[in-house]
């Protein structure tokens, strides 16, 4: 097939759907599909265009837009929807002969110019929605429940031919917002991990990371997942397991944790790492005991947190044991499960599972298979392209695709 996907993030950018489009266009162009990816050029020194690993990459001219609070200070966010830009997108879907357009994310512009496009040339639209529209603060958060029911939801949701979401909580979150079934593709994972550890050296070296019980969280810090559970339930942590050391890899978007940090002085137990490249996260990760990392709204598994099974790192999160529809997740059999909120029960789980170097081993194992039986990147392109081909033949046929229609075979 000819397919074409849209994202604004994409590498270097460091996110979890960056790396998803990426991961995702290169492997399906190695199964001998012709790939484009269409994204944003929020950094200047990548080319506008480029052929890498059998895909034709192209990046739009942009703006990109100040941080604002409502946005979680995001830094990537950006402006593309131009009539320069509109033209760029159609030429270059004709071009490549595309037959369908793939969308990742749906909280930027290039979601409106994948709409405008698909219709304008009669493509299929696949949606792949990669996190809940929300806010922690009662006043953002008011205002983006009001934009996603109405305008989110009747100006592009609706219009898409199929919508996909990596889990059960997103379905859930089409169909209570969007009012559209959800096929569920899971993330993939590369299994075995292969990268580059020599990048990590130093800051293993650095903060004894191995020789001291280390607790490892990736991810950009912002209101969603600000680590702030983490960090209080850390003074009572280091009573029962002395030295243990918190490494947050990542943006910092809010100041909020790290003067939580200053005022409960763990300023040696806490470490704000700022962005590292994908290579020495996955390294890090290695040299530590355990990968905590959950959303404060929502649960789920995370990319990070899939591969920190994949390298056979037991897991702190929030995660319910369906989600991928079937009762697969099993808290303290292939992830320690904990509730957000619960200051207790979090306190409780970290010094159980830092404590044990042989449960560390056997959870870890434990998420290794799970992500070997349901994660590898075959399993999640076979299913992508069942979607790919149940959408094109749908609207070939003059009707919208029905997600329910394929999502058995996702799961």
């Amino acid at each position: 097939m000819h397919i074409c996907l849209m994202n604004s993030l994409f590498p270097p950018i460091p996110s979890g759907s960056s790396h998803f489009t990426w991961d995702l266009s290169w492997r399906l162009a190695k199964r001998g599909h012709r790939v484009t990816v269409i994204t944003a050029h929020a950094m200047r020194e990548t080319p506008r265009e480029e052929v890498k690993d059998g895909v034709h990459i192209y990046r739009l001219p942009c703006l990109r837009l100040p941080q604002l609070s409502i946005a979680h200070n995001f830094k990537w966010f950006t402006y593309t929807f131009s009539p320069s830009n509109l033209r760029t997108v159609r030429s270059i879907l004709r071009d490549n002969g595309v037959e369908v357009l793939h969308l990742n994310g749906h909280i930027f512009d290039l979601a409106l110019s994948a709409l405008w496009a698909s219709r304008k040339e009669r493509l299929p639209l696949v949606l792949t929605i990669h996190l809940e529209i929300s806010h922690t603060k009662p006043v953002y958060h008011s205002i983006l429940h009001w934009a996603d029911r109405v305008f989110v939801r009747n100006v592009l949701v609706r219009h898409c031919d199929t919508v996909v979401s990596p889990e059960c909580n997103l379905a859930e979150y089409a169909e209570r917002v969007y009012q559209r079934d959800a096929a569920i593709v899971p993330y993939g994972v590369e299994y075995p991990l292969v990268f580059d550890a020599h990048g990590a050296n130093e800051l293993i070296q650095r903060h004894s990371i191995g020789r001291r019980p280390t607790i490892i969280s990736l991810g950009h810090v912002h209101t969603l997942r600000d680590r702030m559970d983490l960090i209080r339930a850390m003074p009572e942590v280091l009573e029962q397991v002395p030295d243990t050391l918190l490494l947050i890899i990542g943006q910092v978007y809010t100041n909020a944790p790290v003067r939580l940090v200053d005022e409960l002085g763990l300023q040696e137990n806490v470490i704000f790492t700022g962005p590292l490249s994908r290579d020495t996260a996955l390294a890090l990760i290695q040299a530590g005991d355990v990968e905590a990392h959950w959303l404060n709204i929502g649960n789920g598994l995370g990319i990070a947190s899939l591969e920190a099974m994949a390298l056979g790192k037991p897991v702190v999160s929030v995660c319910r044991s369906d989600l991928l529809g079937s009762p697969m997740i099993q808290s303290w059999g292939n992830f320690v499960g904990v509730q957000p909120g619960q200051h207790d029960g979090i306190v409780e789980a970290l010094v159980r599972i830092l404590s044990d170097k042989a449960l560390q081993r056997q959870i870890g194992q434990a998420g290794q298979a799970l992500i070997r039986n349901y994660f590898s990147w075959d399993r999640v392109c076979e299913r992508m392209e069942a979607v790919y081909q149940e959408t094109v033949r749908e609207k070939r046929e003059g009707s919208k695709g029905d997600s329910r229609a394929f999502a058995d075979a996702a799961v």
